[in-house]
């Protein structure tokens, strides 16, 4: 064997033991890459349900928020009718004592 055939022959094996390692480097990266997507994909589920749990936590936190104002709300109209009763019966009160009077001295008067 000449001297060049004798290089060519160690290139050549060069080359596959090369090729060799980048095949196996190629299957490790696909390996990884699975295993990432896989977690990914974990990761973007676990998340869905917390969001969607976090979703049912603010609705619950705004249907109160609305009971309270409608609460308030009707406090505050009861108020204003509770002011307005009062004083329709403190000028009924009046309007009573007023009679009251002028029938007493209608009565004396008899």
């Amino acid at each position: 064997i000449s001297e060049s055939e004798a290089n060519a022959v160690l290139r050549m094996k060069a080359l596959e033991n090369e090729n060799a390692r980048l095949r196996t480097a190629g299957a490790a990266h696909a390996r990884e890459k699975a295993e990432s997507e896989r977690i990914l994909k974990e990761l973007q589920a676990q998340v869905a349900v917390y969001n969607a749990d976090q979703v049912e936590v603010l609705r619950s936190q705004v249907e109160q928020l609305k009971r309270r104002n409608d609460l308030k709300a009707v406090r505050s109209k009861t108020k204003v009718e509770n002011s307005h009763l009062k004083a329709v019966v403190q000028a009924k009160t009046q309007e009573y004592q007023q009679l009251r009077q002028q029938l007493l001295i209608a009565m004396e008067k008899m």
